[in-house]
């Protein structure tokens, strides 16, 4: 972790590392305000996890995990955590290979008192075909917690795995069991889109690593929103 310097940034060490108290891998990573949440995949055959730290009242400094987050239901191979997105109060965590790579977003809401071992309190899930869809192999949440994305980057469009990017929209009672998505974003002739994806107020942008321009396939990033 690296804190900004009043004079702004330049080349500095660390402010802190942040480290898993039993030795999980940690990665991929996010922010915000006072709360990181980190993915650890590989934890327990590939079941997965998300480590929470909260900033101490003293400021960051070098510390293990204040909560670790988990499957309700997690297996072998669900890799719960390979991508993941927070606000303050609501952590997101993909785990595509659950059901054999039909995948999972699994949502995480801070109690009360605040962040400690919990399981989730909503999972979004997509309908798909017998192809695996990876669905969670990127996630992303907007600042104010009240949309969800997933994408879901082989999904069967036609007869092609082009990707497709599925939106869910948070319930009047706040996020709970099982949501049917709200919506679903693609591009025609598409390439694994939704490798990555990002949400910013009215703005989505999606990632698409496989999209061919003439002849290569450099991959592209897509932009969604108001003008």
């Amino acid at each position: 972790m690296f804190l900004k310097p009043q004079s702004g940034w330049t080349n500095a060490n660390q402010t802190a590392k942040l480290l898993s108290s039993n030795g999980a891998g940690l990665g991929p990573v996010s922010v915000s305000n006072n709360t990181v949440a980190a993915g650890a995949s590989k934890l327990s055959q590939s079941r997965g996890a998300i480590y929470v730290f909260v900033r101490p009242t003293q400021g960051w400094r070098n510390m293990t995990q204040t909560a670790i987050l988990s499957a309700s239901d997690g297996k072998a191979n669900d890799d719960l955590g390979s991508s993941i997105s927070n606000t303050v109060d609501t952590i997101i965590a993909g785990a595509p290979g659950k059901n054999h790579g039909q995948g999972s977003v699994y949502v995480f809401v801070r109690p009360a008192a605040g962040w400690s071992n919990i399981t989730e309190n909503a999972q979004l899930g997509i309908a798909s075909s017998k192809q695996a869809p990876f669905f969670g192999l990127s996630v992303s949440i907007s600042h104010d917690g009240s949309t969800i994305l997933g994408g879901a980057p082989t999904q069967l469009v036609g007869s092609r795995g082009q990707g497709a990017v599925y939106s869910f929209t948070k319930p009047s009672g706040g996020w709970h069991t099982t949501s049917a998505p709200h919506g679903r974003l693609g591009v025609q002739n598409g390439a694994l889109f939704g490798t990555s994806t990002s949400i910013s107020d009215k703005i989505v942008v999606v990632g698409a690593d496989g999209q061919s321009l003439g002849n290569s396939s450099p991959g592209a990033a897509f932009v969604f929103g108001s003008q």
